[in-house]
């Protein structure tokens, strides 16, 4: 909280190819008076997880992957990302590295000052694959998968939670994201609670289940 930034890398030369990176249930709060703050995840070895985060940074948040060896992933998924004065997200490739594919799933991106999601500065073009996020405005750069994208107010609290139970956010994104779905929230409660899990980080108490009214003790 309040720091200048945090820049969070991997070992730039690589003896352990194909090392995990992983981040989850965390918040991100960098100082808003400082103007280079930001938060940035990266891997030189492997892929990287980004889940169930909360994220206000002044200089939004980077994510990539630049193994040189061989392909890799990015999994950006259910995190809220959010009072950016720049990008929210920026995408990151090596110019080194063989492809590299991003999946952004279930994310909250809203209230950034630029856009949503963009490449990152001196990125090669990255796969991206965007399912079922709620965004500000479409991202400007190539996708090779949309689907299930959402251009709405997600309704946000101060605290990043969406209302309820008027948020589009709620019981609207994707069960089944690539790289899988985290077993709980930021909360730590159950990650899917009504048809469908919350986009963002944390899941909402809302039932969206239509109630069965029984009139018959028969079996059928």
């Amino acid at each position: 909280r309040n720091m200048k930034q945090l820049l969070v890398y991997d070992i730039g030369t690589c003896a352990d190819y194909g090392r995990l990176v992983t981040m989850r249930r965390s918040m991100v709060d960098t100082d808003t008076s400082a103007a280079q703050a930001g938060f940035s995840l990266s891997s030189a070895c492997g892929s990287v997880v980004f889940e169930n985060n909360l994220v206000r940074s002044r200089g939004g948040v980077t994510l990539g992957s630049s193994p040189v060896v061989f392909a890799s992933e990015v999994y950006a998924t259910n995190n809220t990302i959010v009072q950016s004065q720049h990008a929210g997200l920026q995408l990151y490739r090596g110019p080194d590295s063989q492809a590299v594919g991003l999946h952004l799933s279930n994310n909250v991106l809203w209230n950034n000052a630029g856009e949503d999601v963009a490449l990152a500065a001196n990125s090669w073009l990255p796969t991206v694959h965007a399912r079922h996020n709620l965004w500000q405005g479409t991202p400007l750069l190539q996708l090779a998968t949309s689907a299930g994208n959402l251009v709405a107010d997600p309704l946000l609290g101060a605290n990043g939670r969406p209302a309820e139970p008027a948020s589009p956010a709620i019981n609207s994104g994707l069960n089944t994201p690539p790289g899988g779905l985290p077993g709980v929230d930021l909360d730590g409660g159950p990650r899917i609670v009504g048809s469908a899990v919350d986009r963002g980080a944390y899941e909402s108490a809302v039932v969206d289940l239509a109630d069965l009214v029984v009139t018959s003790a028969a079996d059928s």
